[in-house]
């Protein structure tokens, strides 16, 4: 990872704890599972600078945000931290990597974060005996957060687009270059 890559991946880790943190504010900790603000800067961070800025985005967002504010809490920090992970990986390979069209490449990442939470959940819960079916806690997060899954379809692809002209321009054709 070069420098300019570690500082794009510093600014969005630093997005990942912020933006959260407005929600947190304007509405209570409630609105985080509604509006999903920690999603954004991953899923940007994957598509604009690769699938490597996305995954450490994905994973040091929730565990420094957890550190420094205490959200999210443990039990939901370590499911996110996955979640959250794969969400830049996918959106940075399908979209930076291999130039996937932009809705595929998010539609893909936030299904894929969403198998893999649901995944851990269907694991985790019987290892606790828990009775809750894992099915029932994914569909729940996911009818729970369908106000932010949409200002993610709506919004994300406007910023990417936007930053990739404005900011970002020819880091893709510059990764091609160095292999990186």
């Amino acid at each position: 990872m070069n420098t300019r890559k570690l500082v794009y991946s510093s600014v969005f880790i630093a997005l990942g704890i912020i933006i959260p943190q407005i929600f947190h504010f304007i509405g209570g900790p409630m609105l985080g599972g509604v509006f999903l603000p920690m999603h954004l800067p991953v899923i940007a961070a994957g598509m604009l600078c690769g699938p490597l800025v996305g995954i450490i985005t994905g994973i040091f967002s929730p565990l420094l945000s957890g550190a420094i504010t205490g959200m999210p809490p443990v039990p939901r920090l370590w499911f996110m931290v996955a979640e959250l992970g794969i969400y830049g990986w996918v959106a940075g390979m399908l979209y930076f990597k291999y130039k996937k069209n932009i809705y595929i490449s998010l539609f893909a990442a936030m299904v894929s974060g969403r198998v893999v939470y649901g995944l851990l959940i269907a694991i985790v819960i019987p290892l606790f005996g828990i009775t809750l079916p894992g099915s029932f806690s994914v569909t729940a997060a996911v009818a729970k957060g369908l106000p932010g899954i949409i200002i993610q379809i709506l919004l994300l692809p406007a910023i990417v687009i936007v930053l990739e002209r404005n900011i970002f321009k020819n880091e893709s054709t510059k990764s091609l270059e160095t292999g990186t």
